[in-house]
């Protein structure tokens, strides 16, 4: 059973005792995704570059049979490119039926967190601030991110998603 949303003071919604979050960085900038999101966490996997493409995609990686388009979160963001550091991890996420791989600098811990946030306003990618054990991160919507790389993605080589799985 999930937790129930409860009412800050200052009108922000809370969920107490939250459910898990990843958080990470990239460029010293603290960031989270929700654990459910993530499949799984992984060291660098040699990358085939895919041409024509910019910073944001570092290219395909093979894994356990599949072949996984990975982005990098840093670069995607306008931060030093995570993939440029030979220690970074790779997030693999669940983005609808796709795995996807996000490139991290640095993965922090994975805490149960307290979300407090308007919702995500037009445009932006990050959905709130979070508090994991201490810890301040922002929320990042993870969804608005990988739709955006896709759409960027699929405009320069004028293929549908389901061509680069």
């Amino acid at each position: 059973m999930s937790p129930t949303p409860a009412l800050a003071a200052d009108g922000d919604v809370s969920i107490p005792q939250g459910p898990r979050w990843v958080i990470f960085e990239c460029q010293g900038r603290t960031l989270g995704v929700p654990l459910e999101r993530v499949r799984e966490i992984v060291p660098p996997h040699p990358l085939t570059p895919i041409p024509g493409c910019g910073r944001e995609v570092c290219g395909l990686i093979a894994l356990r049979g599949r072949v996984v388009t990975v982005f990098d979160l840093g670069a995607s963001l306008g931060l030093r490119p995570s993939s440029d550091r030979p220690d970074y991890r790779l997030l693999l996420i669940e983005h609808g039926k796709r795995v996807l791989g996000l490139a991290v600098e640095e993965v922090l811990t994975v805490e149960h967190a307290v979300i407090r946030g308007r919702g995500n306003e037009q445009g932006a990618e990050t959905i709130g601030n979070g508090d994991a054990a201490g810890r301040d991160f922002e929320a990042l919507d993870v969804t608005r991110v990988l739709n955006r790389l896709l759409a960027r993605e699929d405009g320069i080589h004028g293929k549908t998603g389901a061509d680069l799985r």
